[in-house]
Protein backbone atom coordinates (compact mmCIF):
# COMPACT_ATOMS: atom_id res chain seq x y z
CA UNK A 1 0.00 0.00 0.00
CA UNK A 2 1.29 3.41 -0.88
CA UNK A 3 -1.57 5.75 0.05
CA UNK A 4 -4.13 6.10 2.81
CA UNK A 5 -6.84 5.82 0.15
CA UNK A 6 -5.53 2.40 -0.84
CA UNK A 7 -5.53 1.31 2.80
CA UNK A 8 -9.12 2.49 3.27
CA UNK A 9 -10.28 0.75 0.11
CA UNK A 10 -8.61 -2.52 1.03
CA UNK A 11 -9.93 -2.36 4.60
CA UNK A 12 -13.44 -1.81 3.26
CA UNK A 13 -12.96 -4.98 1.20
CA UNK A 14 -11.98 -7.07 4.22
CA UNK A 15 -8.20 -6.89 4.01
CA UNK A 16 -6.85 -7.16 7.57
CA UNK A 17 -3.15 -6.54 7.00
CA UNK A 18 -0.83 -5.07 4.41
CA UNK A 19 2.62 -3.78 3.69
CA UNK A 20 4.15 -0.99 1.69
CA UNK A 21 5.49 2.54 1.71
CA UNK A 22 2.48 3.80 3.64
CA UNK A 23 3.73 1.91 6.69
CA UNK A 24 7.53 1.84 6.30
CA UNK A 25 10.19 2.70 3.78
CA UNK A 26 12.51 0.16 2.22
CA UNK A 27 15.27 -0.64 4.71
CA UNK A 28 18.25 -2.93 5.25
CA UNK A 29 17.59 -6.24 7.02
CA UNK A 30 19.22 -5.14 10.29
CA UNK A 31 17.09 -2.00 10.41
CA UNK A 32 13.98 -4.09 9.71
CA UNK A 33 14.86 -6.51 12.51
CA UNK A 34 15.27 -3.60 14.94
CA UNK A 35 11.97 -2.02 13.84
CA UNK A 36 10.13 -5.33 14.29
CA UNK A 37 11.62 -5.79 17.77
CA UNK A 38 10.54 -2.29 18.75
CA UNK A 39 7.05 -2.87 17.37
CA UNK A 40 6.74 -6.16 19.27
CA UNK A 41 7.91 -4.53 22.49
CA UNK A 42 5.37 -1.72 22.04
CA UNK A 43 2.56 -4.19 21.33
CA UNK A 44 3.46 -6.16 24.46
CA UNK A 45 3.44 -3.00 26.61
CA UNK A 46 0.02 -1.88 25.38
CA UNK A 47 -1.49 -5.36 25.23
CA UNK A 48 -2.08 -5.37 21.48
CA UNK A 49 -2.92 -8.72 19.85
Amino acid sequence: METAAQAVCLTEHGVACGQGWLFAKEMPARELAQALQEQAAWAFRVGAP
